[in-house]
């Protein structure tokens, strides 16, 4: 008798009996879904007929695991979109990402097409899973999404780097079918959200009703297909070769092209651009113009397959490579040992039926991305605190600037804090913790974070992901990178032993090892030598106001620069300079004045020279004069960084204000 099945087995069964595409992945140890990969089979031919412009975007708040649900979207020459696939994925990371990838570049397979572009917006994890999948491949950011500070920076050779993602005269040398934003694929979040209907939904449930809004889709885009072919809309004889055989889309963007060439009229030579050919492989305006004055017309093969491919369901034109070598193992199964013939059936079966496997739904995630619903309370910081005892706002309006900005009151701080926060001016402020004053005329606002011994990696969440909220993700993104690169064995110093017989690096590991969203112990903080990890696997520039806990006597304040030890793209600099402020263990975010060419930064860290790869020595000089106005704002003078160790310190080593690092090196 068949057991029983659970959502995540019934959603297979589901998958399977629709002929779906599908893949899946569980977690070995609880056997519970990570990822799920599902393809309508309708899609799969249309993306294997117009694979050529693919947007990709994750939504969030569609079932009751709070899984990301990642949606792959496609274009037709009718102008449509369609749903190319589903992902299933437990956080925006390059693992599901690459996973996605890697399925897409397997539905292709057979046919030997490949992606003429990629338009996504600033999702890191999926930046870098298409940079090292489809290298070649030009892939556009989101117009709308794009931060121009992230993506660029002019360098002292005058070199701008990254702007040929989103810039439009760059942008205009890939055919992208005029798919410049990602609003295609919002769209699809909204007619997805609007057949969903709930926010909770199981996966059983969920598939069903995605697969409703699907077979709706398909039939919508087959209608408009067929009318290109029976009813074409043909107004000028210039397109009457293509009657019938070119979508009406096409014809479309020609008719409305040649009305801009007759507007331009004189001006035509000059002011065409000749932009279509490349975005749509379409005759552009001069070209167009030049046959109807000739009386000549547009021919078949002056437009590109792409909208000449009105039915795309043909299966005898798919080839068939597979097919062989599948008969061929079958037929060695066959003749194989009954013992062997039953392990090649077992695992026939896991594929083709899934539903059968021992798989459960997947855990709840808690707030895995988005502001939480309902309370925001948490724990006050060690600054918050001091308010409350330092004085609160004056209530002379010249001294104090504060406006209401969505739920958030800003003080002349600039820094968005919760509704009824007791906070006080700068000056209070740098009195209270002793931070050299002048050191504030370097920036404008300061961001804090919840104080549950997770702000190290909520800061670098809240500044690199956009919230707080991913500081576990950060944590998890942490030990891949550390583990991927030896550089980092060298940096933790792999071979020294310590008292729990564990190395540096062993437990280096273990302190960043947590998973758990709860308050963490000391020994599971953030240290500044994690800041490494993250210059180098973001490429940002860190630089570090932090207090020395184990200073004796007068205040101590360490200020150090963190570069990034190892760059996937030489030659490329880092997107920004991110300020962080560490007070008695507790990190904040600091957002510094003026260009980041001449914002005075501390000292290089001494462990970048030791430890870094030689592909990026040379970036040191980038921040030469930041470095010197530096010394020229503390009043100090360079010299060759000291190293100072401190057995029990977080910070294993250090440099004060009057240290720096020779540049020539």
């Amino acid at each position: 008798m068949r057991r029983e099945r659970n959502t995540a087995q019934q959603m297979l069964a589901l998958a399977v009996e629709a002929n779906y595409v599908h893949w899946h992945e569980t977690n070995p140890d609880t056997h519970e879904l990570t990822h799920v990969f599902m393809s309508h089979p309708e899609a799969v031919k249309l993306f294997r007929a117009y694979p050529h412009v693919v947007l990709i975007d994750s939504t969030y708040k569609t079932n009751t695991y709070n899984m990301a649900l990642v949606e792959v979207v496609g274009v037709t020459p009718a102008g449509s979109s369609f749903l190319i696939a589903c992902v299933l994925i437990p956080y925006e990371s390059e693992e599901g990402y690459t996973l996605l990838l890697r399925k897409l570049m397997d539905l292709l397979e057979c046919t030997g097409a490949a992606p003429s572009c990629f338009v996504t917006d600033r999702e890191l994890g999926l930046v870098r899973a298409l940079r090292t999948l489809f290298p070649e491949t030009p892939h556009l950011l989101c117009r709308w999404h794009v931060n121009p500070s992230r993506w660029y920076r002019e360098t002292s050779s005058g070199f701008i780097s990254g702007i040929h993602k989103f810039v439009l005269c760059y942008t205009n040398e890939y055919f992208h079918l005029g798919n410049t934003t990602t609003s295609r694929v919002e769209s699809a979040h909204s007619l997805l959200k609007a057949w969903l209907k709930s926010a909770h939904l199981t996966l059983d449930t969920m598939w069903s009703r995605i697969h409703s809004m699907l077979e709706a889709q398909h039939s919508k885009i087959r209608k408009e297909l067929e009318d290109s072919m029976s009813r074409p809309r043909i107004t000028h004889r210039l397109f009457s070769l293509l009657q019938g055989n070119v979508s009406t889309k096409a014809i479309e963007i020609m008719e409305d092209e040649v009305k801009r060439g007759v507007a331009l009229g004189i001006g035509l030579e000059l002011g065409c651009g000749c932009i279509l050919p490349k975005t749509h492989s379409l005759p552009c305006a001069c070209t167009l113009i030049d046959l109807k004055n000739s009386g000549s017309r547009v021919h078949i093969s002056d437009i590109h397959p792409f909208w000449r491919t009105l039915e795309y369901d043909n299966e005898e034109a798919m080839p068939k490579n597979n097919n062989d070598m599948f008969e061929e193992l079958v037929d060695k199964a066959r003749k194989s040992d009954p013992a062997y013939r039953k392990v090649f059936l077992e695992k026939l079966r896991d594929i083709l039926e899934p539903e059968d496997e021992d798989i459960l739904a997947p855990a709840v995630r808690e707030n895995p991305k988005g502001r939480p619903r309902g309370s925001t309370t948490r724990n006050k910081s060690d600054f918050e605190h001091s308010m409350r005892k330092y004085g609160t706002l004056s209530t002379d309006p010249s001294t104090n600037v504060q406006h209401m900005v969505g739920d958030f009151v800003v003080g002349v701080a600039g820094a968005p804090l919760e509704k009824n926060y007791t906070k006080g001016p700068i000056s209070t402020w740098v009195k209270r913790f002793g931070v050299p004053e002048e050191l504030w005329s370097l920036f404008y606002s300061w961001v804090d974070v919840g104080s549950d011994g997770q702000c190290g990696f909520r800061v670098l969440s809240h500044a690199l992901r956009g919230g707080e909220e991913d500081y576990i993700q950060m944590r998890d993104w942490c030990l891949k990178e550390i583990t991927g690169f030896d550089v980092y064995k060298g940096l933790f110093e792999a071979g020294v032993m310590t008292k729990n017989g564990l190395s540096k690096y062993e437990n280096t590991l273990r302190h960043i090892r947590f998973i758990h969203q709860s308050t963490c112990g000391e020994d599971h903080w953030m240290h500044s030598d994690d800041l490494f990890v993250f210059a180098s696997l973001f490429s940002w520039t860190i630089c570090v106001i932090a207090e020395n806990r184990y200073a004796k006597g007068a205040k101590e304040w360490q200020c150090m620069t963190i570069l990034p030890l190892r760059s996937s793209n030489e030659g490329v600099t880092p997107y920004g300079v991110l300020w962080l402020l560490n007070n008695k263990s507790h990190w904040m975010r600091l957002h510094s004045r003026g260009p980041s060419d001449e914002v005075p930064m501390p000292p290089i860290e001494p462990g970048w020279i030791i430890f870094r790869e030689r592909s990026i020595e040379q970036l040191a000089a980038l921040y030469k004069t930041n470095i010197d106005n530096w010394h020229t704002l503390m009043g100090t003078t360079p010299r060759s960084p000291r190293r100072r160790r401190d057995p029990n310190a977080q910070f294993a080593r250090v440099l004060v204000f009057d240290e720096s690092i020779d540049l020539s090196d």
